[in-house]
């Protein structure tokens, strides 16, 4: 694929997931990578599908931020389309 067709067929993917994290945290969301990193020379989208990753200290990740948790939605190569931060338990 040429790169310009996967940035924007990344952008879409990433756009719709940072729709869906803004709305369940208030619009706090943020975009992440729209391309796949691979060690070839080949240009990949993230993937379509949203799998979820929580993270917070107790999970071996030191946090900056102290004020709660992060929420990543990533491909199934676990490339993060999207994230937010500062969320806390409910």
């Amino acid at each position: 694929m040429q790169y310009f067709q996967a940035l924007k067929a990344g952008q879409k993917r990433v756009e719709a997931s940072r729709a869906y994290l803004n709305s369940i945290s208030n619009d706090r969301a943020m975009p992440a990578l729209a391309l796949r990193d691979n060690k070839t020379n080949v240009w990949e989208p993230v993937g379509e599908e949203n799998l979820y990753a929580v993270i917070d200290e107790s999970s071996g990740f030191v946090l900056t931020d102290s004020s709660g948790y992060i929420i990543a939605l990533c491909d199934s190569k676990g490339t993060s389309k999207s994230l937010v931060q500062s969320l806390n338990q409910e």
